[in-house]
């Protein structure tokens, strides 16, 4: 699951403590969660509240391409789409914005 935050301009503490409640719930029903296009406003209030430790460094990615290349491996395991459309979109560049 991509959560593509360009449009998240400010975050409370409280918001990004329950912004850290749904990755974890999310994470435990299975699929794997990466953020996307967090401004450094955003990021600052996450790392203040250890929000971004909880989260991971490894779900966190500038753009929404670079989410879909490291999460697609494992958000498609067992399944035999092939090729995945996804993929294709961001190989050609169309996956706005980058």
């Amino acid at each position: 699951m991509l959560l593509a935050a360009y449009a998240v301009n400010v975050l409370d503490a409280i918001a990004a403590e329950e912004l850290g409640k749904l990755v974890l719930q999310l994470r435990d029903q299975g699929p794997p969660v990466a953020l996307s296009g967090l401004e450094d406003g955003v990021l600052d209030v996450l790392h203040r509240t250890r929000t971004f430790d909880v989260i991971g460094k490894g779900a966190i990615f500038p753009t929404q391409a670079r989410a879909i290349e490291a999460t697609h491996a494992a958000a498609h395991e067992g399944m035999s789409e092939s090729p995945c459309p996804l993929l294709e979109v961001v190989a050609r560049g169309r996956f706005p914005p980058s």
